[in-house]
């Protein structure tokens, strides 16, 4: 069964039609706790490389590169998708982003990546529609 992959800021309050909380993130908000911010679970190596996300963050390189480099890092990983995959196949999930807006994040990426994956079912081949566009 497909269920429906939500993004949110970390920030906004818990609704019951969230699911699953998870941050993607490979940093923890500062002197924040857990259940304070309403976050089932923290799957930091989902989120892009350090380096990749440095490289957007200093202006080195476009919005568009940066997707397509993300997308070919989730290609050649996986397992970053893994866990997420058999979590939305249980249930809702929203995926937890530290960005204000996170439509303009890598966790709007990392939706779409795994929406396209839910179709195929545990042990395919990693062969993946997921560094496609962009």
């Amino acid at each position: 069964m497909k269920y429906p992959v939500f993004i949110k800021w970390i920030y906004a309050p818990r609704e019951e039609e969230d699911g699953t909380r998870i941050l993607v993130d490979r940093l923890w908000p500062h002197g924040r706790d857990r259940n304070e911010l309403g976050v089932d679970h923290w799957w930091r190596d989902s989120a892009p490389s350090t380096a990749l996300k440095r490289q957007f963050s200093q202006g080195e390189i476009s919005w568009k590169e940066f997707a397509r480099q993300y997308r070919n890092e989730l290609y050649t990983s996986p397992e970053k998708l893994r866990a997420l995959k058999t979590q939305a196949q249980q249930g809702r999930v929203t995926l937890l982003a530290l960005e204000r807006e996170p439509e303009h994040s890598h966790v709007l990426l990392l939706k779409e990546s795994l929406e396209l994956w839910q179709d195929q079912t545990p042990g395919e081949s990693s062969e993946s529609p997921v560094v496609q566009g962009g």
